[in-house]
């Protein structure tokens, strides 16, 4: 178990919401990779110059969806040669990116600590205190290191005007010595009458734990073991297996009961393997299709069934229908985005899709609107490039009704 270290914003306005906020111009320095949400299923225009949708569709006016942003933001400690002009002017495209969608839970991986960051920078210090400034969002952030190198982290940072942590988050160590982790928040997403009730510090005992709140969620963030070879795939869907049984552990009636579950992260596997080096078995094992689903057997309605799906086949033939997942683009645009990450490696150009935010199937949840990327005719040579993106990633954006 590792200690989890905190950030949180210095002060706060009270009553501001960022729902109230008017819509702004915003110019947005990637010329192709534009910040827009859209319907599933519509066509986008990029223009230099653009205004952030705030239009949600289909959502409850009761509880309204919970926005929710994953980023691998490209560690310093791993840009070779890299000024630090160039690491404050990627960060600052990061920055800017992140303010404009202002989501409600963010998660970013490789996150530089401060004594490999130039000028000790803190990226979410930045995120954090600025929104603080200026009224945007109450944020608080939550971050876990690698125990062995420990260059970077994974950080979850949620505006607590939309979640409310319902208790202290755990980071749960992957098994025998891995260098990974996996860090696993219980929120309960805050609606406008608890926000109101709790400003006015006039609510009652019964009026918090009134029927109409929805059900706490477990939130998973996770950047997994980097390997484009079997030996590494293979290494991702133990630890998959076993997070999983640790969750149904931790968990048994959020989980095991009403899969209340969103996983997300760099998981470093997805539909395709790298030139098809190695087969692709994570994403068909860990993230079945419907199809695979339906055809599955019956998933566990107790933690006690739940554990025994997950232990019954060894690696290599396990499939998890204990809590069946379906990427937030999937279910909202109906396909995964084509490229995730687009980098060069050793002189050769890695385009994969390798990032995700995942659903339970059966959680209840609902994806109202996804976040647009650019297709890869349209990127450079290869990423980062300042002013382009920041990142050998892309970022992964979505509007979840929990």
């Amino acid at each position: 178990m590792q200690r989890l270290l905190e950030q949180k914003s210095p002060s706060f306005k009270q009553g501001t919401s960022r729902m109230n906020l008017p819509a702004v111009l915003i110019c947005i320095s990637l010329s192709a990779y534009i910040a827009l949400f859209v319907l599933p299923g519509t066509v986008t225009e990029e223009f230099p110059q653009v205004q952030l949708s705030r239009r949600m569709v289909g959502c409850s006016p009761l509880h309204p969806p919970i926005r929710m942003l994953q980023l691998n933001c490209f560690a310093h400690a791993y840009c070779k040669e890299e000024t630090a002009a160039t690491y404050h002017s990627r960060m600052r495209l990061h920055k800017d990116h992140i303010l404009a969608l202002l989501p409600g839970i963010i998660v970013l991986e490789e996150v530089d600590n401060l004594e490999t960051a130039p000028d000790r920078y803190s990226l979410p210090a930045d995120i954090i205190g600025t929104c603080s400034e200026q009224g945007l969002a109450d944020y608080r952030g939550i971050h876990g290191q690698k125990l062995q190198s420990g260059k970077d982290q994974t950080w979850v940072i949620f505006n607590e005007q939309v979640v409310e942590l319902l208790q202290a988050p755990t980071v749960v160590q992957m098994p025998e010595g891995a260098n990974q982790f996996a860090i696993i928040c219980v929120f309960q997403q805050k609606t406008q009458k608890s926000v109101s009730s709790t400003s006015a510090n006039a609510a009652s005992e019964g009026e918090h734990s009134n029927n109409n709140s929805p059900l706490p969620f477990v939130f998973v963030a996770q950047h997994c073991k980097a390997g484009r070879n079997e030996e590494s795939e293979s290494l991702r869907i133990a630890h998959s297996k076993f997070l999983l049984n640790e969750l149904v552990r931790m968990a048994p009636e959020l989980i095991g009961v009403h899969q209340r579950l969103i996983w997300a992260g760099d998981f470093n596997a997805g539909p395709h393997s790298y030139n098809g080096k190695y087969p692709a078995r994570w994403y068909p094992q860990v993230i079945m299709s419907r199809s695979a689903v339906d055809s599955a057997s019956s998933s566990a309605t107790t933690a006690e069934q739940a554990e025994v799906e997950t232990k019954k086949d060894d690696d290599n033939s396990w499939v998890n229908t204990v809590v069946p997942l379906v990427s937030v683009y999937v279910a909202g645009r109906g396909a995964e985005p084509d490229v995730t990450t687009y980098k060069m490696r050793e002189g050769q150009l890695i385009c994969q899709t390798i990032d995700f935010i995942f659903i339970a199937r059966r959680g209840g949840f609902t994806v109202t609107a996804v976040l647009d990327a650019a297709p890869i005719a349209s990127f450079p040579e290869t990423l980062p490039s300042v002013p382009f993106w920041g990142s050998d990633h892309l970022s992964l954006c979505a509007d979840v009704a929990v």
